[in-house]
């Protein structure tokens, strides 16, 4: 059984490079509100609606002192081919062999597909994606049950919100993330 990590906690540190190659490390954000998003892998539909939701309101997030970094559990050429659609305005790390979602705790979901698809709000989102234009796409070795999580880590590095996602689709809710700038 995986220990979530809990607000007021300290957010384990990183240094990684993003899928550019340039460095991204916790203690740089120091001082700064950081979203840090972890996703499931590039060609999810739903992880794609996600991030361009985010996109959409990065300059105003930024202008209210919020930083972003998305996590994807994909090779970084993968997500390198996802992530042209948009200019991202935030780094992008591809963590394919799941270290860093160990180190945030970040879980699979049940292995039952009719169970973990089949929810109401993964078909809800899942119908929203694919009218925003984002669609299913095969990434083989892809774990397609690793659950969604988005830490808020306040300026002082401690954990303000610890979300992690029962089902597919599931993120902090955007409200959330703006009430709390």
């Amino acid at each position: 059984m995986t220990i979530r990590l809990q607000p007021g906690s300290p957010a384990p540190r990183f240094q990684l490079d993003d899928i550019w190659g340039s460095p991204v490390d916790l203690a740089e954000y120091r001082g700064k509100v950081l979203l840090l998003s972890f996703y499931r892998n590039s060609t999810c539909p739903l992880c794609s609606l996600r991030v361009n939701q985010l996109v959409i309101r990065a300059a105003r997030y930024e202008a209210r002192g919020l930083k972003m970094v998305a996590v994807f559990e994909s090779p970084a050429e993968q997500v390198l081919q996802q992530v042209r659609r948009w200019e991202m305005p935030f780094p992008v790390i591809a963590d394919p062999d799941g270290e860093l979602y160990q180190q945030y705790s970040v879980e699979n979901g049940t292995p039952d597909a009719a169970v973990f698809f089949g929810h109401a709000l993964t078909q809800t989102r899942l119908s929203e994606a694919e009218r925003e234009g984002f669609v299913v796409l095969d990434e083989p070795g892809s774990n397609l049950f690793r659950l969604p999580a988005d830490f808020l880590i306040g300026r002082d590095g401690l954990l303000l919100k610890a979300f992690y996602a029962e089902v597919l689709g599931e993120h902090l809710p955007l409200s959330e993330i703006e009430r709390a700038l």
